[in-house]
């Protein structure tokens, strides 16, 4: 029998997982590691710590399980999106990574719309934003000039991890289309984008669709992590598509939601739907699209109540949460902790409790993140259904769907019917998937997952939905009101 390594690197921690043929989880390692935040609105990570990471999981798999390295036969890794690596000629890291969370370059961002205006859209099929790759590039240029000169090839996670096994630098397709310098028609780099930033389009490396076997672990590679020396390694996808992917999502008007950190929702399409509040990203599956919205930090909000509150784990503000009844007593949260990208590309949002009351308790306060990161998602349905199709159904996975009461409130307040996937771990079941169709393994994505289970379907109790309903018109409204108030915040605590 032989394996398929999955490695998926998220942005606080890692989690490797050993598939067997049928795309069975056999043994797994984990690890976490840190950000950086230097200044207001920094997010940075230290690249040497993922490929750290990388080889202690990787040894651990092999440890636990036994099994001979030479009898894995692919890896695939995904990874979180929108990061920014400067690498030297050598191979080093001329720096920290810049996360999809760093919104240092709005100055820079501002100066590629004014610059391309509506050709941007046209090109991309995606809105700019300071997460995305362009206006940290500009950043870089302007205020680290010696980096940016100094850079043979700027990479994203994923990427640095393939060139650390493979010796290849490249970017996978499903990443390239938020890095605002992408023809999203073509899966190329655009030379007008780059001629327009005065940007060097040689800096950036070549682009391969997902599956496709982009190199083979070195022998300095085996020698650290523990893989066999020409054992075949894919260009890999953004965690977010190989979510998809591990879902099963692959046919048009497939709604998946990954419920992690950030809490990221796509409806599948056959074609090209370009809308300026969505992201627009090529399909880990060659020919498909995906639509792609998130909370920027959905599963992260209830993970920093319960570090503060200093809870062991979840299972306690679970029963929390349960306890409090549909609509929590008037108590609303707006989960924008971080700044928001798609769909409200807000940089100055923070976090907003409203309603609160001497009568609330903590188990409010639990509800409380819940239900706003299901208003949220309820938010990004209305989007998609403005691309032309209305989701009645998803399938979700992530930290998120361990909590029955998460989910029945997300059902409840959303309208889906929705199918609990039988793995948590679907990111890293997508890499797999797609490294075992690239090196032949499986004719196809659908026949590579055609073993995958839903173990679960929630349907929404009618009379808690309508009273989400009258909760979910407060929650846009007072959205839209605290407008002003997020800028003003900026401007007076910058």
């Amino acid at each position: 029998m032989g394996y398929i390594f999955g490695f998926d690197l998220g942005t606080s921690a890692c989690k490797a997982i050993l598939f067997d043929e049928e795309l069975n989880p056999i043994c797994s390692a984990k690890e976490e590691y840190p950000t950086i935040s230097k200044e207001k609105d920094w997010a940075e990570q230290p690249a040497e710590q993922w490929w750290a990471a990388f080889c202690r999981t990787t040894s651990e798999i092999i440890e636990k399980s036994g099994i001979n390295p030479s009898e894995i036969e692919a890896v695939g890794v995904d990874t979180m999106g929108s990061v920014l690596l400067p690498m030297d000629k050598n191979g080093n890291p001329l720096r920290p990574a810049l996360l999809w969370m760093d919104r240092r370059s709005n100055t820079q961002c501002t100066d590629i719309d004014q610059a391309l205006k509506d050709r941007l859209f046209e090109i991309t099929g995606n809105r700019n934003d300071p997460s995305n790759i362009a206006p940290k590039l500009l950043w870089l240029k302007q205020n680290e000039p010696d980096n940016y000169h100094n850079a043979w090839k700027f990479l994203h996670a994923n990427g640095y991890l393939v060139y650390k096994l493979t010796n290849v630098m490249t970017m996978d397709v499903s990443e390239c289309c938020l890095t605002t310098l992408c023809d999203m028609k073509k899966g190329e780099w655009s030379p007008e984008i780059f001629r327009a930033l005065d940007l060097d389009i040689d800096k950036l490396p070549d682009i391969y669709e997902c599956s496709e076997v982009v190199g083979k672990v070195t022998k300095e590679a085996a020698q650290v992590c523990g893989l066999c020396e020409g054992t075949p390694v894919i260009a890999g996808l953004m965690d977010v598509i190989s979510s998809a992917v591990g879902t099963s999502s692959l046919n048009e008007g497939d709604v998946y939601i990954a419920g992690g950190t950030v809490t990221a929702v796509g409806i599948i399409h056959n074609t090209p739907r370009a809308h300026m509040a969505l992201h627009l990203h090529n399909h880990g599956v060659p020919g498909k699209y995906i639509s792609v919205s998130a909370v920027d930090f959905g599963g992260g909000g209830l993970r920093w109540f319960r570090n503060i509150m200093e809870y062991s784990n979840y299972d306690e503000l679970n029963k929390m949460a349960a306890q409090a009844p549909p609509g929590n007593d008037g108590l609303i949260f707006l989960p924008y902790m971080v700044g928001q990208r798609t769909p409200l590309y807000n940089g100055n949002t923070q976090g907003v409790m409203f309603g609160l009351t001497p009568e609330h308790e903590k188990r409010h306060l639990a509800r409380m993140f819940m239900e706003g990161t299901s208003y949220a998602i309820r938010n990004i349905l209305e989007f998609f259904m403005l691309t032309g199709i209305k989701p009645t159904r998803a399938r979700i996975t992530g930290g998120i769907s361990n909590s029955d009461t998460w989910v029945r409130i997300m059902t409840d307040i959303t309208g889906l019917t929705i199918d609990l996937c039988a793995s948590v771990d679907v990111a890293a079941t997508g890499a797999a998937a797609t490294a075992g169709v690239g090196i032949g393994m499986f004719k196809n994505h659908a026949e590579a997952l055609s073993k995958q289970k839903t173990i679960r379907s929630y349907k929404c109790n009618p009379e808690n939905t309508e009273i989400y309903d009258k909760s979910f018109s407060l929650f846009k409204n007072l959205y839209n009101n605290m407008l002003s108030s997020y800028d003003f915040a900026a401007e007076i605590l910058r």
